[in-house]
């Protein structure tokens, strides 16, 4: 009888432990996260003296909340409180620096996620923000003289879409003196252009006074350090944190250059043409491919004509547009500047096009599509068209007023590990192909499909000592075939412990990549990527798929094997 009162006791207890522990698990998962913390100090570089006033942001990483922001104090201290629980950016500026991200290698590296468990208090954070540098000099004419006014920039050159360009850097003007200095350079190699838009005709007076031949035109075009006028032969001035580098010197010498000249055309309506913009652009793949031969332009909207002056030889898209009773114009067509004038041009506003279209969604759990945009860009890089719509909440949207030209299609906002499935207009392949507008118009939808069986990829990244690699680069690119098809490309930076996130991935073949440093968007350039090809990951993405992979990281290299 005692031993079936003890089993029928312990029984009892057993119970009672389980249905408190099934309690406690219910409470604790009831609970609301707790708060995080964020304390460190900023320090700079190459010292231990503290830099007050540095501004510290931190940002949500898959979010578009508005940022906390906080200033240190005398001790170049901060802290940050009340942080939910989540993955973040933490990023440092402050004024004679360079900005510094949370686990940045170098100045123009990514920055490493941070992420914040339930309750963490992350203290001792230390930021060591390096001085900035500067480029200094002075731009003179072919005479010796001073270039007041000239504008010198300093550029850095990236892969934009497989191509690589120089994009915008610091700028200075030059003074009296046509003394110059740029400042809050971070460490790099710079590409330095000076430009004065001066006409020089007049200084070249006719040698035959009854000559009726005009004398050709002279100015100054943008020059390159340290003296060519094609940027591929420009010499970098490389710069280190604090540096000054002086006597990055200009002599600018005046060219031959010409003039563009044309009509202007209103095929839209009678009223009389205004608020008119015109300006030339080089295509891509010319020289001078920063240079914008707008500033010389002279636009008669009552004779509808226009000239440009100044223009160096060179392949430009001439570019125009119209605002007209809240409707814009457009225009683009190519011109080819050698050696001569260019007259007889035309410029043609006419009536734009209407596309309307519907986003179809596959296994939409229920949410709105009102947060997504379509976006149409020029299929040629050169040509600046841009068009866009916002999308109603059963997907219907329509584009209005497109200009004539090829496009390439764009999402933004698209909803949580969705991807863009396909896209057709009559019939035809647009997303994986340009879609024309022509002035002929449009009789069919453009059919957005967006399915929400996107795949996912998650894991960690190791460096060769098998330790966490908790800044490495991680990018998924498709395989061979589809490399020129950006959209599909996906990136992440490993947090502290080493471990990266992708998601809305479409089904494919794919190659997984890992960089301990590397500049954005290099593994775009096929020269750079051939010798690490065999080291990527195969991955093959299915529907709904989801991935765990380990990956070794690399150290980027440049095609000559150099580090």
């Amino acid at each position: 009888m005692r031993l079936v009162f003890v089993i029928l006791l312990a029984s009892v207890l057993s119970s009672t432990v389980l249905a408190q522990d099934s309690s406690s698990r219910a409470q604790a998962k009831a609970q609301p996260p707790k708060k995080c913390s964020l304390a460190g100090r900023v320090l700079k570089a190459g010292t231990d003296e503290p830099l007050k006033k540095a501004q510290v942001t931190l940002q949500k990483a898959d979010s578009q909340e508005a940022p906390v922001t906080v200033v240190t104090d005398a001790g170049g201290q901060f802290s940050i409180e009340n942080v939910d629980p989540g993955r973040y950016f933490l990023s440092v500026s402050r004024s004679g620096f360079v900005d510094q991200q949370y686990g940045q290698r170098s100045a123009h590296s990514l920055g490493a996620v941070l992420t914040l468990a339930s309750g963490q208090n992350m203290q001792d954070l230390v930021f060591r923000l390096l001085p900035a540098a500067v480029i200094a000099g002075r731009v003179v004419d072919e005479d010796g003289e001073a270039v007041m006014g000239a504008h010198v920039q300093a550029l850095l050159t990236r892969m934009v879409r497989g191509q690589r360009v120089l994009y915008g850097g610091r700028e200075a003007v030059t003074n009296d003196l046509g003394e110059y200095r740029i400042f809050g350079l971070g460490p790099g190699r710079y590409v330095v252009s000076a430009f004065n838009s001066m006409m020089l005709s007049a200084s070249a007076p006719r040698k035959n006074p009854e000559s009726r031949v005009a004398p050709p035109d002279q100015g100054y075009v943008p020059t390159y350090y340290p003296g060519s006028i094609d940027p591929a032969q420009a010499s970098p001035v490389e710069v280190k944190a604090g540096d000054v580098v002086a006597g990055v010197d200009f002599i600018l010498v005046p060219t031959r250059v010409f003039r563009v000249r044309g009509r202007i055309i209103n095929a839209v309506d009678s009223e009389p043409l205004s608020h008119i913009g015109v300006w030339l652009t080089p295509r891509r793949g010319g020289s001078g491919n920063i240079y914008m031969a707008g500033d010389r332009v002279s636009i008669d909207s009552r004779a509808g004509t226009f000239e440009f002056r100044n223009v160096p030889t060179g392949a430009y898209e001439l570019n125009a547009d119209w605002e007209n009773d809240s409707k814009r114009c457009e225009s683009h067509q190519p011109v080819d500047v050698a050696n001569v004038d260019v007259d007889g041009l035309s410029i043609v506003f006419a009536p734009g096009v209407d596309l309307a279209g519907k986003i179809i969604t596959e296994g939409n759990p229920g949410g709105s599509l009102s947060d997504v945009s379509i976006r149409l860009s020029g299929a040629n890089d050169s040509t600046p068209i841009f068009a866009s719509a916002v999308v109603k909440s059963d997907g219907a949207f329509m584009i209005s007023n497109l200009s004539e030209g090829a496009y390439r299609l764009n999402l933004w906002n698209t909803p949580r590990d969705s991807y863009l499935k396909s896209a057709r207009l009559g019939g035809e392949d647009v997303l994986n192909n340009s879609l024309t507008i022509s002035r002929g118009g449009v009789s069919s939808l453009l059919e957005i499909v967006i399915s929400f069986a996107a795949g996912q990829v998650q894991g960690s990244v190791l460096t060769g000592e098998s330790l966490p690699s908790n800044d490495a680069t991680v990018v998924l690119m498709p395989d061979s075939p589809k490399r020129d098809q950006f959209r599909l490309y996906r990136l992440a930076t490993t947090d502290q412990l080493g471990r990266f996130f992708l998601r809305g991935i479409a089904p494919g073949d794919y190659k997984l990549f890992a960089w301990e440093d590397v500049e954005v968007n290099a593994w775009q350039d096929p020269d750079f990527l051939k010798p690490f090809e065999e080291k990527g990951r195969s991955v093959h993405i299915e529907e709904n798929g989801r991935q765990t992979v380990e990956l070794t990281s690399i150290a980027a290299k440049k095609p000559d094997g150099n580090p």
